[in-house]
């Protein structure tokens, strides 16, 4: 496993993580972001950098990375 700094859309209910996503830019996050908004009116959609522990697995010959825990990046 990997641990890294990533742009993570993190969304949460009730003040609890429910549901967090790798972003490939800000960009990407935020219109993410305010189609999520427009959907859901009682969560709170959060776009950040998170320090993310990353599994890396490869599936059909494609690598891909999943967010196994996550944690504020320091500094942000």
């Amino acid at each position: 496993m990997i641990i890294k700094t990533v742009l993570a859309l993190c969304l949460f209910s009730n003040g609890v993580l429910i549901e967090h996503t790798i972003q490939n830019s800000v960009s990407e996050c935020l219109k993410s972001k305010r189609i999520m908004e427009r959907n859901m009116k009682n969560a709170q959609i959060v776009c950040g950098e998170v320090e993310a522990e990353i599994d890396v697995k490869i599936i059909d010959g494609k690598e891909y990375e999943f967010i196994k825990s996550l944690a504020k990046a320091k500094g942000s």
